[in-house]
């Protein structure tokens, strides 16, 4: 059973990598290690407001092409569609059979908490070239390695910013309502 006080805050990513957690993204990758008091604690992951961490139609198809290639590294079958005459860009993924994803930018969410992830370690992992069990790890980065991931069955709403932020009592209620 998840309590209040063990949610340490909310950590905002780009919106296509909040996503990605659905195909069993298990590693956020950082620069900077998390800190030392949010280890064992869920932190929630907030979709933030724009693909890529920019606006408009390249950094979309960006945002989608980096999650396809990391997640065909994962063992699925992944490829985007951009769409042009829409410039609504679309990521296709097929995994297990039963597994098969199509996401359209207009699909994301953002601005909201989308999933819970209890943080149990951090350290340089090695990615790509490293473990096959780290498939979602980027060489040269922290990998914050999450030993629990929840999705909320409906995202909340919610403001971010940079780094981990906190949450307030009310919010952390309701995610641990939807997390359940």
């Amino acid at each position: 059973m998840i309590l209040p006080a063990d949610i340490y805050g909310a950590l905002t990513v780009y919106p296509e990598w909040a996503w990605a957690f659905n195909l069993g993204k298990n590693i956020e990758n950082r620069t900077w290690p998390p800190p030392k008091k949010s280890f064992g604690k869920w932190i929630a992951i907030r979709a933030g407001k724009h693909m890529g961490g920019r606006i408009g139609f390249p950094a979309a198809l960006e945002g989608f092409g980096n999650v396809a290639r990391v997640a065909e590294l994962a063992g699925y079958s992944a490829s985007v569609i951009p769409n042009l005459d829409t410039r609504n860009p679309r990521i296709v993924v097929a995994g297990p059979p039963g597994v098969h994803f199509t996401v359209s930018r207009e699909m994301l969410r953002r601005s909201a908490i989308t999933h819970i992830c209890k943080l149990g370690t951090a350290g340089e992992v090695y990615g790509h070239e490293g473990p096959p069990e780290y498939p979602w790890a980027f060489p040269g980065q922290i990998g914050w390695l999450f030993t629990e991931v929840r999705k909320l069955s409906c995202p909340l709403a919610c403001r971010g910013g940079l780094g981990v932020r906190p949450i307030d009592l009310a919010d952390k209620i309701e995610i641990i309502r939807r997390a359940s």
